[in-house]
C-alpha cells in the first residue's frame, strides 16, 4: 500500500469517525429522548441496535458478511490482519475498505474484565454502553447509513464531571505523552502510549473524546503517569444528553513519528490519517480479580 493511499485511508477514516459521531448524536436522541437529555447518564441511548444476517459457513481465511464471504488480508509490512468488507467507506465516491486490527484470540472478549479511564457507571456495575464492532460483518455493526457504518472503540457512559484517568496499557514503557488537546469530537485529548512488542517498541494512540474539561496537566507534551487525571466525562461534540467517553485506540504505523505527526498544523486528522484502528482489548489491562 503506497503513501498516498494510506493518507487517502486516513482521511476516510477521519471523516467517517467525525460522521459518526454527529449521526449518533443526531439520530439516537429521538423526540422522547430528548425529554431526558439533561439527565446524566441515557444509557438506552448507547445501545445501537444491531441487525441479523442470516448465518453462512465461509472457507478459513475468511469471514462471513451478510450472505457472502469476504477475504483476511494479511499486511506483512503492519504485521496485522485487515479485514476486506465491501462498500462501508467511500471517499468521493470510491468504494474502499477498512483497514483494522481485531481483537487477539488470547484476548477476552467480555469488555466488564477490562480497566477503563472511569469505574462502572451503568446499573449492575457495568462499565461498556457500546463496543467495538469494525471486525464484524457489515450487517451486525453499528449502522449509520447505507455506506457509513462501524464503532471503532467503546463507550464509557457516567456521570457528568466524573474524572477520566489515564490507564497505562499492557506492556507500557514509560508514561503517556499527549499528543493533542483541544477540539476534534467534542473535547479531546490523544494520548501516546509505548508499548513493547517483541524487540522493539510501537507507538499506540488513545482517544478521550466528549469530555466536559481537561485536566490541569493535560496540554501538549506533557507525560501524564497512570491514574493521572486527563479531563473529566461530559457529552461535547456531537452527543449532547449522552454523558459518556468515546475511547479509542489506534497503532502508528511502521516507521511513522506520531509525535512529528502532532505538529502538523491539523494534529487531529494527522494524527488519524497515520495510525490504524485497534480493537482496545489488545492493548487494556485486565481486572485483577
Amino acid at each position: 500500500m503506497g503513501r498516498g493511499e494510506r493518507v487517502l485511508l486516513g482521511i476516510g477514516g477521519f471523516l467517517l469517525a467525525v460522521f459518526i459521531g454527529g449521526q449518533i448524536g443526531t439520530r439516537l436522541i429521538a423526540p422522547r429522548a430528548q425529554e431526558e437529555a439533561k439527565k446524566p447518564v441515557v444509557p438506552s441511548a448507547l445501545a445501537a441496535p444491531m441487525l441479523t444476517a442470516p448465518k453462512i459457513h465461509c472457507p478459513v481465511d475468511t469471514i462471513p458478511g451478510g450472505n457472502q464471504c469476504f477475504p483476511l488480508l494479511k499486511d506483512d509490512t503492519e504485521g496485522v490482519t485487515l479485514i476486506a468488507m465491501p462498500g462501508t467507506r467511500q471517499i468521493q465516491g470510491i468504494t474502499t475498505q477498512y483497514e483494522q486490527i481485531p481483537k487477539g484470540p488470547d484476548r477476552p472478549d467480555d469488555y466488564e474484565l477490562y480497566v477503563y479511564p472511569a469505574p462502572p457507571g451503568l446499573p449492575g456495575g457495568r462499565s461498556v454502553g457500546a463496543g467495538y464492532d469494525l471486525d464484524k460483518p457489515e450487517s451486525e455493526r453499528r449502522k449509520i447509513s447505507a455506506a457509513l457504518i462501524g464503532h471503532g472503540g467503546v463507550d464509557v457512559p457516567g456521570m457528568r464531571g466524573t474524572p477520566l484517568k489515564v490507564v497505562a496499557i499492557e506492556r507500557q514503557v514509560g508514561e503517556a505523552e499527549v499528543l493533542f488537546a483541544g477540539t476534534l469530537w467534542g473535547n479531546t485529548a490523544i494520548l501516546r502510549h509505548s508499548r513493547r512488542e517483541g524487540v522493539q517498541n510501537r507507538d499506540y494512540i488513545l482517544i478521550f473524546a466528549h469530555m466536559d474539561g481537561f485536566g490541569p496537566r493535560t496540554v501538549v507534551g506533557a507525560t501524564l503517569a497512570d491514574g493521572e487525571v486527563v479531563g473529566t466525562l461530559g457529552d461535547t461534540g456531537s452527543t449532547p444528553g449522552m454523558t459518556h467517553l468515546h475511547l479509542e485506540v489506534r497503532r502508528g504505523r511502521e516507521g511513522i513519528d506520531v509525535r512529528e505527526l502532532a505538529q502538523s498544523p491539523s494534529p487531529g486528522p494527522a494524527l488519524l490519517g497515520e495510525t490504524i484502528v485497534c480493537d482496545p482489548r489488545n492493548v487494556l489491562p485486565l481486572r485483577r480479580r
